[in-house]
């Protein structure tokens, strides 16, 4: 007969696969041996873990004639091991084991497991065969037995295979099989024993304990940074910002200065600026007060108007730019004015309408004595020296 258990909790040895003598020193217990794990077939391993132990009588669900409670540690495989009879009293329940009767009851153990401050019922099984090794020690005691020899009333635990048996007379029940394991990576499963075929040396493990090298120090929860960890290599272009970089007791309007050794606050060149005509400044800020509108500028590209035509490399006077009012008294020379056709000798007179070549007059004049005429040159060819003239004023001397 099978043992149903819930899979949370996996029974190695339900009962003690040992003998009982029915003695007065049979011992008021028998081993519970177990394996804790979650709904999701997890194990509990190196945990603690509480348990309650309660027997209900004739039923499941009959009355509760005895219970214990168990505060254990788990193993590396979540396997953990008591003997029942020897637990702490649960409050308002029963915790006398010596009042299980035995003879005329059947008991049913339900185990109930809690972790973490939740609890579960893991599992519901009839005891059968080895706790009532009890029963045949009281038997053995009664006082109808008439017989002082304990010696001829043992009863033998065997087991063969997955079958324990109780003799004579006490028949037997069918372990559920053991749960078969497979090696993953890294495990080796060689009959009972389960090695670590990796990493096996815990020196070279890293924890929350390990204590940081090179640029770091200090363990994982608290690692720093050592001094002058940071140097240009580790540093991207563009990361030390106006922000990043210490005061270094500048004071205003200075500037980080190289002095042959270090980069120091000192002041910009030592010039001190002041605003002229069209120029403020306030602070370290120089804001144009003149013209700030930038359409209203000329350029080399912009095109005159007036009398003026063309970009500012070629500019050209437009036709009758010119006139009276731009023209100053005496500025047309004779080179000025176009030949228009004049022949020798000619002038420009007014013809009603505009200034042309003409005849000058129509005279022709020629010289008489002490006169010479080289083309429009007169010339006197006589006395040219006033200072031997007579004049009225001139005094007359002795004869």
């Amino acid at each position: 007969m099978s043992i149903p258990m819930k899979k949370n909790l996996y029974p190695l040895f339900f009962l003690l696969c040992a003998s009982f003598y029915l003695s007065a020193q049979s011992p008021q217990a028998f081993k519970y041996q177990a394996v804790a794990r979650d709904i999701n077939g997890q194990v509990y391993a190196n945990q603690p873990v509480s348990l309650q132990f309660l027997f209900h009588a004739d039923d499941e669900n009959g009355p509760v004639a005895y219970a214990e409670a168990l505060q254990t540690q788990t193993g590396d495989f979540g396997k953990f091991a008591h003997d029942l009879g020897t637990g702490g009293p649960v409050s308002g329940l029963p915790h006398n084991f010596t009042n299980l009767d035995w003879a005329n009851h059947q008991y049913f153990l339900r185990v109930k497991l809690i972790v973490g401050g939740t609890e579960e019922v893991i599992g519901v099984s009839q005891l059968l065969s080895v706790p009532y090794a009890l029963y045949a020690l009281q038997a053995g005691q009664s006082a109808g037995d008439g017989d002082p020899d304990p010696t001829n009333e043992i009863q033998q635990i065997s087991i063969n295979g997955n079958k324990i048996t109780l003799l004579p007379n006490g028949g037997a029940i069918d372990l559920p099989p053991a749960p078969v394991y497979t090696g993953g990576t890294g495990i080796q499963v060689n009959g009972t024993i389960i090695n670590n075929t990796g990493d096996i040396d815990p020196a070279n493990d890293i924890t929350t304990a390990s204590t940081a090298g090179g640029d770091l120090s200090g363990t994982f929860n608290n690692l720093q940074l050592n001094a002058s960890a940071v140097g240009t290599g580790e540093l991207a272009d563009g990361a030390v910002s106006g922000a990043k970089i210490a005061q270094q007791g500048a004071a205003g309007g200075q500037v980080l200065k190289w002095n042959g050794t270090a980069w120091a606050p000192a002041n910009d060149n030592g010039d001190t600026y002041t605003a002229g005509n069209g120029i403020a400044i306030v602070g370290n800020v120089v804001s144009n007060t003149g013209d700030i509108d930038p359409a209203n500028d000329i350029t080399t590209a912009s095109t005159a108007g007036g009398d003026l035509s063309g970009t500012f490399n070629n500019l050209q006077l437009n036709a009758s730019a010119v006139g009276t009012g731009e023209l100053a008294d005496g500025a047309v020379s004779g080179a000025k004015i176009a030949q228009q056709g004049a022949a020798g000798g000619q002038v420009l007179k007014w013809n009603g309408t505009a200034w042309a070549p003409a005849n000058d007059n129509g005279d022709t004049y020629t010289a008489g004595n002490g006169i010479a005429i080289v083309g429009n040159v007169v010339s006197n060819t006589g006395d040219i020296d006033p200072a031997n003239d007579i004049t009225t004023a001139s005094t007359a001397g002795a004869t």
